[in-house]
Order: C-alpha cells, then structure tokens, then sequence
C-alpha cells in the first residue's frame, strides 16, 4: 500500500528536522522540507502531498496562512498548522483558511499523528460529500420532470433545470417565489398578494397536494391537475401531473414537488378517441357486412349492416358465434379452407358462400377477407366484407335465360361487367375456347388474352364505356395454349341496372394457319426433349445405382466415401433433369425449389450427428438456365457435403445456412456458410488437395464467377455470378 505524503513547510531547520524524523516514523513519506509560503504552494503544485503540515511563521513574504490560503484554493489539500503562536489574532487568520488541524508546538507524537489522521479522514469525507452532491446534482438537472422543493409559505428553495425551462424565468429569480409565482401560473395574478390567495386557490388540486403532504406527511403520485399558465404572451392550459414527497428535516421540513407536463399526450388521447370514434361511424355505415373475428373464427364485433343481412334483430346475438355457423354447411368446408389460405397469403378476395339468416332462409354472399394484426405484427384476428350479391345473381339469372337464344349462334358472343369478368359466353365461345361452360365461366377476359394484348384490355373497355361501341382485333388463348385470332364488336348495354359489355367475335385464325403449324411443331420437339431429359434422368439413376451397388463389395471407408461423394454429385445432376422433365420450361429450372430438394436429400444422406446439425435456407424463388443451374447445384452439394463432414465433429450441434439472391437482373450471390470449428487455419482452399473443393474451383472458373472464403466465423463461402455468363453448356 502506497504511503501517505506529507510535505511539511517549517523555517526553523531543527524543528524540520525532527517533524521529518517523526513523520517517519509514524510510516509517513516526506519527501521535501520548505522554509517559505512560496516554496510551499511550488511544491504542492509539483508534488500534490496528501497533506501539509504548515508552519505560519515562515521565510519570505508570504506567512503560513497565505501560502494556506492559495494551497487550498488551489489545490484542494488539506494543511493541518503546526505553529507556537497560539494568540486569538494569529487564531482568527487561521480560521479564515478553513484548516484540517491546528497543533500548538511543543507537540507530543500520539498528537500530531492524531491531528493528521483526522485532517486526512475529515477531507476523505468531505471529497465523498462533493461527489455524492455532485451526482445528486447532475441526476436532478437532467431529469426530464420538473422537481423543486418548498418550504411551509410554499416558496421555492431549490430546483432543477427542468424547472427553469419550463417556468422560463431567470434561474436567480426563482428563490424565494410562491409555486404559482414561479411556475406562471395565471390565479397566481387574482389577488395582490399572489399565489394562494386567489379565489381559485382554495379549489386548486396541486396546492391543496402540497399542503396535505405538510400536513399529514403522506406522499402522492399521479394526482392529476389542469391549470392555465401564462407562456409570455400568450395563455395556455396545460394539464399535468403532479408527485409529492415530505422531506422532514428538523429544523426546516420541505416537500420535494414533481410535475410532469401531459398536455400533449392528453391532446393526443383526445384525438385518439375522436379517431376511434370516427372510425366506428364508418364501421357502421358501410353498405356493405363488416365481421371481426378471433383466430378462430369466433365473432367479436359486426356492423349493423351484418345484423340486417342475417336478421337477428341486434348485434348481441352474433358476438361469440362462430362466423361458420352463418355460412351454408354444404360450404363450410371451402370456408376453412380459404381462411387458412388467408393465414397464409394476408387476404382473400371475392369468395362467393351460400349464408343463412336467422330464419335458416339462404341468400348469396361475395366475401372478402384479411387479417388483423396487433402494433407488434402479430395475427390477432380476421376482418371480412361481405357483400349480399342477391340481386346481382338474378340479374346473372336473366342473362343466362336470354343467352338460350344465343347460343344457336356460330359467331363468340360473351358479356362481361366492366371489370372483364365474364357474365355470359355462348355454346359457340365454348367450342372456340376448348372450355366447358363452367370452365370458362370462370375466367376473366384477361385470361383468355394473348400477352402482348393482356395490357391493351382496360384500355379497350375504357374505349368503349366512352364511345359506346367499338371494332377490334385481338389475339386470344385456347384451352390447348393454342393461338387464334378473333374479330370482335363490342358495345355497351345494360342490365339489372348494371352496365355491361356485349361482344361478338368471329374466329380469323385461318389466315394464320403456316403460324399454327409452326406451332404444333415446336411443341413436338418439346416433347421430344421431354423425353431426352427422361432418358438423361435415368441413366443418371443407372450410375448412382452402380456406385451404390458398388460400395457393398467394399469396406474401406477411403472408398466408400468417394462412393458416396460420387452418388450425391449423380444425384444433383438427375435431380435437374427431373425438374426440367416435370416443368413447363424445358430451358429453365426453378432453382429454389430444386435447392430446397437437394439439400433435403443430402442432409439425409449424411446421417452424421442424428439431426444435430439443422439447415437453414433464405433462398429467393428465381429461375436459372440449365447451363448455370447444373455448375451451380454441384458447388452447393460440394459445399454443405463439405460441412457436414468436416465442420461439426464427433456430434457437435450447428447450423448450415444456404442463402442465394439476386442483385440485379443478371447477377446472383450465393453464399453457404456453417457455424462449425472452421476452415484450416493457413491453408489455401484453391490449393488444397480435397477433390471436393477442386471440383468447386473449377465450377466456379466455369461460370466465369468469383469465389470468396470468410473464416472469421465458423466457414462461409460466397460465390457471386452471373446467369449464362459460363463458358460450359452444361452436361
């Protein structure tokens, strides 16, 4: 432990002498003597002592209590004297320094050392003290409430700065004023005497808290109170709430006051309220069903329009149903269905259901559907819209009584509402499309459009609500995908009041017919690679079946492992020509689909930690051309094959991640990485001796793309290319 440092000031050099011997003594460092008042503050400024030991009569010009004086001033160290003079004058200039000590010589040992100890712990403490204030101080200026303190008379007598603000008064005015005074509050200006005096002062909720504090020493919290206070010019009510505390101190007991200002966060309620209130006027004004459910589907809240539909007389008798029980049971299966699908997709829209009134009479309802959610994004619920679409269907009804008479006609006559969904298509419309009546039904105009007049279709109803009828061309789908041109005459017509269009289209495709038989033939040669990537498929089967078979005639683990290596890199391969075989797309793979198989299969393969190791996919749904999609799916299986064996031994737990996106257009990453022991420090992966990781080097030189190694935590690679940017066409 370091010893305590005691410079002793003394111009008499035998007494020097034997205060240092005796300082030592007692297990003190002295580690100068002076003999002058500027000698002394020098040293202290130099040496910064625990302690002076100051004589007052000294050499020079500056005495003991001088050189005291700027010592503590200064430096803050304690000075305890040591002196002979011991008259009430020399008494009353030393008191002026405000010493630690005061030691009239001849001095006995156990004194001096007393005297030191004292002065040392008296100014430990003290120090302690202006820390502990100053914290107390910093804690209470920077608190976000206001708080000061009041005597009996109410009077202000500390505060913080939080006060000042929002009083905006000068600090030095603050002292001494009533809270009212103080604060700005507006009564404290009804009577010439000030604050308390007013007329509304008796009534007020803060001073009749603050005085029940004095009084019966109770402290409160959250007493809420509504004043107007004066902001410069301007008047303003504001509301508040106010905290009080007794501080009994013996002599002059005070109450600590806090104020936290709620005007705005009352204003917002209000608003709140008002907003909450608006909304339900609109919830009940809707023409149109409103329910609320549960996760469940139970009831909690409906419209009034709801209780009209089902006419149960009031709002009571639906809350806590089930909202199944008022569809039809022969749909309420679908039901279920589409509110799982609404879980799933966030909403749900234009479902037509066969409801039921009180009175187990059925009418026809379209509903539409979303889910709630709480501040925190969590599913809390279900909101439908259901609309009743009886009169719709009678209009619907009419249409098909008077489309009897049109469909004997050779010509496609269809009508559709102006959203472009069909209301009627005839016999003829059928044959042209290769659809049943329901089929068709079914479809929207859009669907039957050709892409590249998909777009023009709103542009074209548009065309005719404005001029009345209009002549077009326009290339339409089979149910075959096949292509036909039609001739259609559109009009506007009405029913039910509502406006309808009313088309006539006649079949031109046989100007077209060289095109049509271009077409059959590309779909033949689809057909025919269909077949050729069945045959690749399973002769890719035959290789992996002959490795496996080939591993029974073996022990050695070396080769039963390049085995296995050799299947699973078999396997990614016929795994993609089974994607393509099964897709519509014979150029193209899904990649994210086919991903999330191959893992599945080589997680399976690897049977090493019995599920201890878990695989993470963030994998965008994008599709790759087969000349990227085969290098790509090799590396992936080199990769977390490399993982499996390698990153987690003798069963540790962890996690392999694959994640794969797009940054532009033509640009992928891909990175795959695990949380294991990591990859070798000091070794090269493009030099290492694996065949796994060689393969994948030379992929990647293959798709003409980058390779990165991030080793910092467990092992990630992350390869970046670019789709058909390879040199290879693949296998």
């Amino acid at each position: 432990m370091d010893k305590t440092i005691i410079l002793v000031a003394e111009d008499e050099s035998i007494v020097a002498r034997d205060i240092e011997m005796t300082l030592k003594s007692l297990g003190y460092a002295v580690p100068a003597v002076i003999s002058s008042g500027e000698e002394a503050i020098k040293q202290t400024g130099e040496m910064h002592p625990d302690l002076v030991l100051m004589d007052i009569r000294l050499q020079g010009k500056m005495d003991g209590t001088q050189a005291a004086q700027k010592i503590r001033s200064r430096f803050n160290i304690p000075v305890v004297y040591l002196t002979a003079y011991a008259n009430s004058k020399t008494l009353e200039r030393a008191k002026i320094t405000e010493p630690y000590g005061y030691i009239i010589k001849p001095f006995e040992e156990r004194e001096l050392h007393t005297a030191i100890e004292m002065a040392l712990y008296k100014h430990k403490m003290e120090r302690k003290l202006a820390e502990s204030e100053a914290k107390l101080s910093a804690i209470l200026n920077h608190a976000p409430i206001v708080m000061f303190l009041v005597d009996r008379e109410r009077r202000v007598r500390e505060f913080n700065w939080a006060a000042v603000q929002f009083a905006g008064h000068p600090t030095q005015e603050m002292i001494g004023l009533r809270t009212g005074e103080a604060l700005g509050c507006l009564h404290s200006l009804d009577n010439p005497k000030g604050c308390g005096f007013g007329p509304s002062c008796q009534t007020c909720v803060a001073r009749r808290t603050v005085s029940d504090t004095f009084e019966t020493g109770n402290s409160h919290y959250q007493v809420e109170a509504r004043l107007p206070f004066i902001r410069g010019e301007k008047q303003e009510e504001l509301t508040f709430l106010i905290a009080t505390t007794l501080l009994d101190f013996p002599e002059d007991p005070m109450v600590l006051v806090c104020i936290e200002d709620i005007t705005e966060r009352k204003r917002a309620d209000k608003a709140l309220r008002e907003s909450q209130e608006k909304l339900q006027r609109m919830f009940e004004s809707v023409t149109d069903g409103i329910t609320v459910t549960d996760l469940d589907g139970v009831i909690t809240d409906v419209n009034e329009r709801v209780v009209q539909m089902h006419g149960v007389g009031s709002k009571d008798k639906m809350l806590g149903k089930s909202a199944f029980e008022v569809i039809a049971p022969r749909d309420r299966e679908r039901a279920m269905v589409n509110m799982q699908k609404t879980t799933v997709e966030g909403s749900i829209g234009g479902v037509e259901y066969t409801l039921l009134r009180e009175d187990g009479s059925e009418y026809p309802g379209e509903l539409s559907a979303s889910v709630l959610k709480d501040a925190s994004g969590n599913l809390v619920g279900f909101i439908a819209i259901t609309r009743d679409i009886t009169e719709r269907k009678r209009a619907e009804e009419e249409l098909r009584v008077r489309a009897q008479l049109l469909d004997a006609a050779n010509d496609v006559i269809v009508v559709i509402d102006l959203e472009g969904n069909f209301v009627y298509v005839n016999e003829a419309a059928c044959k042209l499309f290769g659809y049943s009546l329901d089929e068709l039904m079914g479809l929207g105009l859009k669907a039957l459009e050709a892409p590249e007049f998909a777009e023009l279709t709103e542009s074209r109803i548009k065309k005719v609500i404005e001029k009345g009828e209009a002549t077009f061309e326009s290339a339409a789908l089979r149910k075959d995908k096949s292509l036909m041109l039609l001739e259609i005459h559109a009009r506007i017509t009405e029913s039910g009041g509502k406006k309808l269009i009313f088309n006539i289209g006649r079949d031109i495709t046989e100007r077209k017919r060289a095109e049509e038989q271009l077409k059959a033939s590309l779909q033949e040669k689809e057909v025919l690679l269909k077949e050729i990537h069945h045959r690749v498929k399973n002769n890719l089967q035959l290789i992996s079946s002959m490795f496996h078979l080939q591993s029974g005639y073996t022990k050695n683990k070396q080769v039963l492992k390049i085995l296995a290596d050799n299947r699973n890199r078999v396997r990614s391969l016929a795994l993609i020509h089974e994607k393509l075989y099964r897709s519509g797309d014979l150029a193209r793979i899904a990649f994210g689909e086919y991903l999330r198989d191959l893992l599945a299969n080589l997680l399976h393969s690897y049977t090493v930690g019995a599920g201890a190791v878990s695989l993470k996919m963030v994998i965008d749904e994008i599709s790759l051309d087969i000349d990227t999609a085969i290098p790509c799916s090799l590396i992936v299986n080199e990769l977390v094959a490399n993982s499996l064996k390698h990153a987690f031994p003798e069963g540790k737990e962890g996690e392999i991640c694959i994640d794969l996106h797009p940054d532009n257009d033509s640009k992928f990453t891909l990175v795959v990485s695990d949380n294991g022991v990591g990859f070798p420090k000091g070794l090269d992966f493009r030099s290492t001796e694996s065949f796994g990781l060689q393969l994948v080097i030379s992929l990647v030189d293959q798709l003409g793309a980058t390779i990165e190694l991030d080793s910092s935590a467990g092992t990630a690679f992350k390869i970046t290319f670019a789709a058909g940017g390879g040199r290879s066409k693949g296998l």
